[in-house]
């Protein structure tokens, strides 16, 4: 299998939030933004801040230019089905119809029957001293109504179709709910509910809000029914009509996390995942805690025979989360089934409200985007595996909804707690005892589950174990499929009777596996999600994939797992290699403390986010939150003058100056009473962050920033903002006419703090004071970068300093706990192995002259072209940089060595054998330690399987003048007769092994065409530096 190619079908699908004024050139644009950043496709979503009219003639325009463009990506391109969130109102075309389409919510009142009558255009029906009627939300849909869905297809979906045919992948449908107030009604229940159990629903209405009668019965039935409408109308309909064109159909639903919660939204969420093509969930925030949400979602996709399964994840986790964090969040998910990442969120503007949309931004106005496809790589590389193998499971845990059904009373609930923690109680156990499992869900078995011999089936998966946790009932199903599955020898067990799975041998690490049997290997995958390292001895055989380069290495068996760590290994059979005897100690840690060189920067930035304001010329507040002006013009609900005073204290004032504001053209802006010119310099971060040019405006000292605008809204965004406050769908499409937002200075400046910091949660810091702009640092230490002058910096920061290595080090390691940064990139990788030797061979005969000319040989050494083409660069770079500063010239000349050698990892464990067999296994050792040593074999294995080993036998420093053989029958006579042994291996039984070796090995180049054409490109002679009369330019 190649690991080294994903191909964008597994890679992430972003929601992509169109929240902005749309243009063509800016869409593509975007998506070829995404396209170089690793991911595979986007889903384009509508949402607050839309100033283009949703499914509108423009917005058509950009989806089908989206399209078009994702087609010469290769891309995946996907439409959401909604104007905002949940899915279902169609942007106000279907709920706007009337009560018939809309949502509503069972209530019951207490009356006096003799005293008042209950009888209203809403009441239901009348038990005893019970009215129970129905109120309406009419902001969203009745999802338990057919017509009502068919109708949003017709509005929403058929549009798309018309349009675009089968040109783009399907729909994303998001959280999409029966209720989230409450027992949920329809007008067409009381029908179904006859038509189901041949009876009446009125006089069991009652037992839904108190236990008497049969009310565990009536609930069982009253919820099975919510659920199976909602499944039929709204999941099933979609499915069916996109499958019948063509289309794919992917989202997640709302609430998924406990019996509780999805039990008022969904019903239950494991019988409505079969019908979308890609099932999905969402995980928001930063925490990770137990929960049924990918269990019950990786059960029902393997169960249905869905390979992907999707999270919309990362949203609410903050501006300030680090990759660290997200990697460990999204393995947690990945290790229990999840395999398809679509981050929350990429916005096509940061402009106003957008940047508070559940952040962080996970896109190209952070910093981090040029090194994000190191990320989204190794992601995809293991949901690519994930998604293709098979699952192997057969043990099943009975997921016990019905019970909390029963618990149900829209009141109290009592006992529905203890079911879902005892459920989640035998989840743990498992996990720790790293035992796959399954969750079985009843409507589910109802149509896909039957026994077959001592196995119960459901779908495509079998289970010959099955755990029955604390219940109250099953269905009548359930129970007869249960009977069944014991009476033919069935294993119903615990889970603390169970034995571990010896795989592994530490509890805290996760496991799952996937299996090839097609390709002759099983992927082992173990993670930890614990911010302690962990150390296990894993049980398995084969090599350790490099997620990040899809490089297969050395597996020994055990491992040191670091906090938030994984190990993926791929088992194809072959034992592991054995380790040394006595593993190197970890080499020292290269200390961080002193003072680093600042050797570049991206401009600085002070937010202005706090001002004095006036509205019609009365000062409201001194020194307020910016966005308190704008909050509190809108409650105004008319026209309001306001006037914003920026205090800015100013110790150093560069020579370049910039004021980033958004929407400048509807402000009247001044600094220090001179007006600024409103001429476009273009942006900051963002591309509504537009750069004013300020210099020469500001002095030392204190400066005031002032802007002037008539603030005003249209009557509909009041009217809508009225609606936000009463349901999720309104709010979620908000859009204002005027935001009033902090702005930016921007420069080549620094910052301090004038007040006092105090450490809060989640590494952040609070500060209580002023600020004022100094000169920008040149030194730094590399802790609490934000108090030495960068407290808002928001870019690319560089910093240099000179370390001093030991002679004989070979490896030192960079130690550090990352705080309030969201990516390092570290300039040469330790797995890339680079070993640069540079020595001068002339630089001018006299002493304290500096010489015209001087001349610099150097080899560069790593384990693979692509990493010594890297490090060339940028010896290259450092070198030109250097000249530039001079004002030389520099004529580079590259020249070819070696090729780094790759050892056939078939051969290494061939020659382990026959030398074992030879001199005994405590004499041989097989270490993946590298060697910076080249020798021409290394060319050889670009294009054939080769090894390279090494003999004892010998003493002193190699190729030194001291190196002589102290033992001529291991140095000479072992060594001959362990090639012969090899040999003899090789070729027995056919030459069996030798054909293995040629089969499994992959070139790094197809051929010796493939290999000379990379020797040929290395083969250049150059000046690196171009001058002209004004400028110089570097070539690399």
């Amino acid at each position: 299998m190649d690991f080294k190619t994903v191909g964008n079908e597994y890679r992430p699908v972003p929601f992509w939030s169109w929240n902005e004024k749309l243009s063509v050139p800016e869409s593509i644009r975007q998506v070829d933004l995404m396209a170089d950043a690793g991911i595979g496709g986007f889903f384009m979503h509508a949402r607050g801040g839309l100033q283009t009219e949703y499914m509108g003639k423009e917005w058509f325009e950009n989806v089908g230019a989206c399209i078009d463009e994702a087609k010469k990506k290769g891309m995946h391109a996907w439409a959401y089905d909604e104007n905002g969130w949940p899915s279902g109102f169609g942007g106000g075309k279907v709920n706007g119809k009337g009560e018939k389409f809309q949502q509503k919510y069972l209530r019951i009142k207490t009356f006096t029957p003799d005293l008042e009558d209950p009888r209203g255009p809403r009441v239901i029906s009348c038990f005893e001293n019970y009215c129970f009627y129905y109120d309406v939300n009419p902001f969203y849909v009745d999802t338990l109504d057919g017509e009502v869905i068919a109708d949003f297809l017709h509005e929403i979906y058929e549009p798309y179709y018309e349009k675009y045919g089968t040109d783009f992948d399907g729909f994303f449908t998001d959280e999409p709910q029966i209720s989230r107030n409450g027992i949920p009604w329809s007008l067409t229940l009381p029908a179904e509910y006859e038509k189901a159990y041949g009876e009446p629903i009125y006089d069991r209405l009652i037992e839904l809000f108190l236990p008497q009668g049969d009310y565990k019965t009536t609930r069982m039935r009253f919820w099975k029914l919510i659920t199976e409408l909602f499944s039929r109308n709204f999941m099933k309909q979609i499915h069916d009509w996109c499958a019948a064109h063509g289309l794919k159909f992917t989202g997640h639903l709302v609430l998924e996390e406990s019996f509780e919660s999805q039990l008022v939204s969904n019903g239950a969420c494991m019988p409505h995942y079969e019908y979308f093509d890609i099932p999905g969930m969402d995980w928001l925030g930063r925490d990770i805690g137990r929960c049924l949400t990918q269990a019950q979602l990786a059960s029902a996709a393997a169960q249905t025979g869905k390979r992907q399964i999707l999270s919309e994840t990362f949203a609410l986790c903050g501006h300030n989360v680090g990759h660290d964090e997200l990697k460990r969040n999204y393995e947690w998910m990945m290790v229990r089934g999840i395999n398809l990442m679509c981050q929350h969120l990429e916005g096509y503007s940061l402009r106003g409200t957008r940047k508070r949309d559940y952040p962080p931004a996970m896109y190209c106005q952070q910093p981090w985007w040029a090194d994000y496809k190191v990320f989204n790589d190794a992601m995809s590389r293991v949901g690519m595996l994930l998604a293709r193998g098979e699952v192997a499971v057969d043990t099943l845990v009975m997921h016990t909804q019905t019970s909390a059904w029963i618990c149900y009373d829209n009141a109290k609930n009592e006992g529905l707690g203890g079911y879902n923690l005892a459920l989640l109680n035998i989840m743990d156990e498992l996990d720790s005892k790293h035992i796959p499992f399954h969750l079985g869900d009843e409507l589910l078995m109802e149509r896909h589950g039957r026994v077959e011999g001592d196995t119960l089936v459901i779908g495509e998966m079998r289970y010959r174990k099955v755990i029955l946790p604390p219940h109250i009932a099953f269905l009548e199903n359930t129970e007869r499929l249960l009977r069944e599955f014991r009476e033919n020898g069935g294993q119903v067990v615990t889970a603390d009777a169970l034995p571990d799975n010896p795989i592994i041998n530490n509890p805290a690490v996760t496991y799952t596996l996937r299996r090839f049997p097609g390709e002759g290997f099983t992927m082992h995958y173990f993670v930890n999600s614990t911010a302690e390292a962990q150390h296990a001895d894993i049980r398995c055989g084969g090599k350790v994939l490099n997620i990040v380069t899809g490089e297969l290495e050395p597996f020994f068996g055990q491992y040191t797992f670091p906090a938030w760590g994984s190990l993926v290994v791929i088992d194809d059979g072959t034992p592991h290699a054995v380790a040394p005897d006595s593993a190197p100690a970890l080499p020292a840690a290269l200390t961080l403390a002193g003072k680093w060189a600042v050797a570049s920067a991206t401009e600085n930035a002070l937010t202005l986010d706090k001002c004095s304001y006036w509205f019609d010329g009365v000062l409201q507040e001194e020194n307020g939150y910016i966005l308190n002006v704008g909050s509190r013009a809108l409650d105004r609900k008319e026209p309001v003058d306001i006037r914003c005073a920026f205090t800015v204290l100013a110790d150093y004032v560069p020579e370049k100056l910039f004021l980033a504001c958004e929407t400048p053209e509807i402000f009247d802006i001044t600094v220090n009473g001179k007006p600024v010119d409103r001429t476009d310099c273009g942006f900051f971060r963002d591309h509504s962050f537009r750069k004013l040019d300020i210099s020469g405006l500001m002095k030392p000292g204190e400066n005031v920033i002032e802007t002037h605008v008539l603030f005003r809204q249209s009557d509909e965004v009041y009217e809508n903002i009225e609606k936000s406050r009463i349901f999720e769908s309104e709010k979620n499409k908000l859009t204002y006419d005027m935001e009033i937002e902090a702005m930016y200075l921007v420069g080549d400046f620094g910052i301090d703090g004038i007040g006092s910091f105090e450490d809060i949660p989640h590494d952040a810091s609070f500060f209580d004071g002023t600020f004022r702009l100094v000169a920008p640092r040149r030194e730094i230490t590399l802790e609490h970068i934000e108090r030495q002058g960068y407290l808002f910096f928001a870019g690319e920061l560089t910093v240099r300093r000179e370390l001093t290595l030991k002679e004989g080090d070979t490896a030192r390691r960079l130690v550090f706990r990352k705080q309030g940064i969201n990516a390092i990139r570290e300039t040469l990788r330790d797995d890339d192995h680079i070993r640069i030797h540079p020595i001068m061979t002339s630089g001018g005969a006299c002493v304290n002259i500096i010489p015209c000319e001087a001349t610099l040989e150097s080899y560069i050494r790593g384990a693979s072209f692509d990493a010594i083409l890297d490090a060339n660069r940028k010896v290259d770079r450092a070198l030109a940089a250097g000249a530039l500063a001079l004002g030389a010239r520099v004529s580079v000349s590259d020249r070819p060595g070696y090729a780094p050698l790759v050892n056939s990892p078939e051969l290494v464990e061939a020659v382990g054998e026959a030398m074992r067999a030879l001199i005994g296994a405590d004499r041989v050792k097989i270490t993946n330690e590298w060697t910076t040593g080249c020798t021409d074999m290394g060319d050889v294995s670009c294009i054939m399987p080769v090894l390279h080993p090494h003999i004892a036998g010998a003493a002193g420093k190699s190729h030194g003048d001291d190196y002589h053989l102290v033992d001529r029958e291991m140095a000479c006579v072992n060594s001959a007769k362990g090639q012969l042994l090899l040999m003899a291996l090789l070729m027995e039984n056919g030459a069996a092994r030798a054909k293995q070796v040629v089969e499994r090995y992959h070139a790094p180049y197809e051929s010796k065409a493939a290999y000379f054409a990379t020797l040929d490109a290395i083969l250049r002679d150059r000046e690196l530096i171009e001058y002209h009369e004004d400028t110089a330019q570097i070539r690399l």
